[in-house]
């Protein structure tokens, strides 16, 4: 895959995870993916996911969020790696910490992706949310 082919495939997949389109992820993914969320005010020892476990949580996000984007700042390549920077905001459907439904939650990303054969083999997300404690 070329570069501009390796970034095309990442900002497909993360305009399909922003859109909750659990079809389009999962033609994005290889059923080997292994995701690996490190430490954060969500989940304090980290999370590790399978391509299955990734898209059925896909659907649990929906019942959490009204809408949610993704402003890719950075993005570039080196090899089958593509790296990106990121700020996420979810508006809320329910409470979380101090915030209520129709808040906003704000989340600073960096995510390393594995691409190869035009599909994600691996996805490595360090993000540091805004605080949102009560």
């Amino acid at each position: 895959m070329s570069a501009q082919s390796n970034v095309a495939i990442v900002r497909a997949y993360v305009a399909a995870v922003e859109a909750l389109n659990i079809e389009a992820v999962g033609e994005l993914l290889d059923p080997s993916i292994v995701q690996t969320e490190y430490p954060n005010k969500l989940f304090a020892n980290g999370k590790v996911r399978s391509g299955a476990q990734m898209l059925s949580d896909l659907p649990r996000a929906r019942s959490l969020l009204r809408r949610q984007s993704y402003a890719i700042s950075t993005i570039f390549e080196e090899g089958e790696m593509v790296a990106v920077e990121a700020t996420w905001k979810g508006i809320l459907d329910v409470p979380l910490g101090r915030l209520q439904a129709g808040d906003t939650m704000v989340a600073h990303l960096c995510m390393v992706f594995t691409v190869r054969n035009g599909r994600i083999v691996a996805q490595k997300n360090y993000d540091c949310y805004e605080d949102f404690a009560a």
